[in-house]
C-alpha cells in the first residue's frame, strides 16, 4: 500500500508534499517519533527536501516566530457567555429567569475570506455568517 501525502488545504506550503511526507516518515522511523527539533535539524542541510520550507534569515525568522506567537495568543483566548434558561420559553426572559449557565468557547475562529485570505474572526460573527 502506497501512502499519498498532500499539504492541507489552505496551507501556504509549496513544494513536493509527497517528498516532504516521506522525509518526515523517515525521520519518525529513525527516531521512533517525530519532533519539531528533529525536523529542523534535518532541514538545516541544504540537501534536505525540508530546507526550502524554512526561513533561514534570522531576522525574518524572528519576526515570523512573533507572528506565530500572536496566532497562538489569538487561538488561546476564550470567551464566556452567560445563557439564561427559562422555565417557560414563551414568557419574557425578564419575568422567568431561572438559572444562568455560562458557556465557554474560543473567542476567535479561523475563517477564509472570499478572496482566499485566512483571518481570525470573532466566533459569534463567524457562526452568524451562513457561509
Amino acid at each position: 500500500m502506497k501512502t499519498i501525502y498532500e499539504f492541507k488545504s489552505g496551507s501556504h506550503l509549496r513544494g513536493d508534499a509527497q517528498a516532504v511526507g516521506e522525509r518526515l516518515e523517515q525521520i519518525r522511523q529513525r527516531r521512533t517519533g517525530l519532533t519539531p527539533e528533529a525536523v529542523v535539524k534535518d532541514a538545516r542541510s541544504e540537501a534536505s527536501v525540508l530546507h526550502a520550507l524554512f526561513e533561514w534569515d534570522d531576522a525574518k525568522a524572528a519576526n515570523r516566530y512573533r507572528l506565530d506567537q500572536a496566532g497562538h495568543i489569538i487561538r488561546c483566548i476564550t470567551v464566556q457567555v452567560e445563557e439564561v434558561e427559562s422555565e417557560h420559553p414563551q414568557q419574557s426572559l425578564a419575568i422567568a429567569q431561572v438559572e444562568v449557565k455560562p458557556a465557554t468557547f474560543r473567542a476567535f475562529m479561523p475563517v477564509q475570506r472570499p478572496d482566499g485570505e485566512s483571518v481570525y474572526e470573532s466566533t459569534a460573527m463567524a457562526l452568524s455568517d451562513s457561509e
